[in-house]
């Protein structure tokens, strides 16, 4: 018999195959001045003279759902966190929290201005809870965000040496803040947010390094660079699990001519970094670390200005506009995963919506099989356990789900794979 599961679901589980191939499924193009990107609940946020919202649930189709002024002139940076999206950087210094709860309608909850921000080209903001950092020039900001309405900087210190070009790109692992400079990576200790401080400075390995990205699950960095005559472009390795003591892990690079680089996404041991509008793609796990290939950007003009992964789907950003990429062939997985990833698990539909459920197409049979559901703030939600005898089909009602994201784990026998999962109304 079938056991019915109280849950709902988006997305597929990875498999490791031979190769991997990335192929575009679309492009939105023309868009004049897009400054920034970022992936959140089936759809595109892009920083375009304001926010603008794409609906991506089709890849091969995306939708312009929504468009929302910024308070100032432009804005370079733009990121999101749960029910919130933030915009800053650029003309006036103007940071901007926008409620995304329904993301089709987002609207302006509140902004303030931070004048010493004004007219910078290099800084970022990445969110923490109640707390959004932000580099400008020579400073990084920390500004309260728990009341949406009426954003407060609570704090203002200079990040030492920063060089000519300042505070750049950030991630954050844990209590840990990395903030990428002219010459060297700052580390932060935020186990009090509303104080960062610097407990160690990891100078770089190259004279071009641009770009960072974050493995929080091994606490794993990765820094991009170029050779000093441009001849290869690489990254450096470092585990951080003690922030005051990075160890350096592995390089690893492939030949490099000349153009834009460095914007980065990490995904399951695999790292992107842009190059020329396109990207370089490397296998990143600790025991068999190599370069995988490139893909050269397609119909969208211009240099990539941003980058971002869910599961399979790579955003890639580009000065007029952005693609879409879908990496067929699967992940690498690494011994020091938490889980393995096997033979892939299907969902019919997905997304699916609460008054039909859907359908789990496992490619054993379903006998002894244990699922587990989990929300976004990584709370187990629902589990349980199928006695099914001779399918491998199990049908899933979500008539009482909340629509949203969910991440499913089903296991069969000593398998694990993962899903992540998309419920309409």
């Amino acid at each position: 018999m079938k056991k019915i599961f109280l849950i709902s679901i988006l997305s597929h589980t990875v498999t490791v195959l031979s190769a991997q191939v990335i192929t575009q499924l679309s492009f939105v193009a023309p868009l004049t001045s897009i400054f920034d990107i970022k992936y959140i609940n089936n759809h595109i946020l892009v920083s375009q003279q304001g926010l603008k919202s794409f609906d991506i649930i089709d890849p091969f189709n995306p939708v312009l759902s929504a468009t929302v002024t910024y308070p100032g002139s432009y804005a370079y940076q733009l990121t999101a966190e749960g029910k919130n999206a933030y915009m800053a950087e650029g003309g006036n210094g103007t940071f901007a929290v926008y409620d995304i709860s329904n993301i089709d309608a987002p609207f302006l909850s509140g902004s303030v201005n931070i004048p010493a921000t004004s007219f910078l080209l290099g800084g970022d903001i990445v969110p923490h809870g109640d707390y959004v950092y932000m580099t400008g020039s020579d400073s990084l900001y920390t500004v309260n965000v728990s009341d949406s309405s009426a954003p407060e900087v609570v704090n203002v210190q200079q990040i030492p040496s920063a060089g000519i070009e300042g505070g750049g790109m950030m991630r954050i692992i844990g209590n840990s803040l990395f903030v990428t400079t002219t010459s060297s990576l700052k580390i932060y200790d935020i186990s009090v947010p509303e104080t960062p401080v610097m407990i160690t400075s990891l100078d770089y390995t190259h004279n071009s390094e641009s770009g960072i990205s974050a493995d929080t699950l091994n606490q794993r960095i990765f820094l991009p660079w170029v050779s000093t005559l441009q001849t290869a472009l690489g990254f450096d390795a470092y585990n951080v699990s003690d922030p005051l003591l990075p160890v350096y892990l592995f390089s690893d690079s492939t030949t490099f001519s000349s153009g834009d680089y460095g914007k980065t996404a990490y995904h399951s041991n695999i790292l992107f970094i842009t190059s020329g509008g396109g990207l370089r793609v490397f296998d990143v796990s600790d025991s068999s670390h190599h370069y995988l290939g490139s893909f050269t950007g397609q119909d969208v003009a211009n240099s990539s200005v941003a980058l971002d992964v869910s599961d399979s789907l790579i955003f890639n950003g580009r000065g007029s506009g952005f693609e879409i990429l879908e990496l067929t062939g699967g992940f690498p997985t690494s011994a020091s995963a938490l889980f393995s990833i096997h033979q892939e698990n299907n969902i019919y539909p997905n997304p699916c919506n609460a008054t039909d459920g859907f359908t789990i197409f496992l490619t054993e049979n379903s006998k002894n099989s244990s699922v587990s559901i989990i929300d976004l703030n990584g709370r187990q939600v629902a589990f349980t356990f199928s006695d099914s005898k001779d399918e491998n089909q199990v049908h899933v009602q979500t008539i009482w789900a909340t629509p949203g994201i969910y991440f499913l784990s089903v296991q069969n026998k000593n398998r694990i794979s993962t899903m992540k999962i998309f419920i309409n109304q």
